[in-house]
């Protein structure tokens, strides 16, 4: 292909297929925290703590963990049509998917997106 990008599909396509592992992966280990978290939760008697701590689960660590997920995916599911319209020799396209793929907002909305193009 003629163009000023150089990349090794069937590298690339490895690399988007291990990260996709990895994070099919990570179900067991967020499994046992919610089990951790449950164990933690009934372990404390008082109201006022288990509903301090159930806020906390609620509002921060289950949301950021829902937004990496699909922060990460969508990331994911971009690169593999970036590449897909770069194998057919469509850069264009390629870099529109590009930059969508780095497009990810995080999950509790306070931060700012990361836009690669600013």
């Amino acid at each position: 292909m003629n163009s000023a990008w150089s990349i090794d599909v069937p590298s690339s396509r490895a690399v988007i297929a291990a990260a996709r592992a990895s994070m099919a992966g990570l179900d067991d280990e967020l499994t046992a925290l919610d089990q951790a978290v449950q164990g933690i939760f009934q372990s404390v008697p008082a109201a006022v703590v288990q509903e301090s701590f159930a806020e906390v689960m609620t509002q921060g660590v289950e949301p950021d963990v829902r937004g990496m997920f699909s922060g990460s995916n969508a990331a994911l599911r971009g690169a593999s049509e970036a590449l897909s319209h770069y194998e057919a020799g469509d850069l264009a396209m390629a870099a529109t998917a590009m930059r969508s793929a780095a497009w990810v907002v995080p999950s509790r909305g306070h931060r700012e997106p990361v836009n690669p193009d600013e």
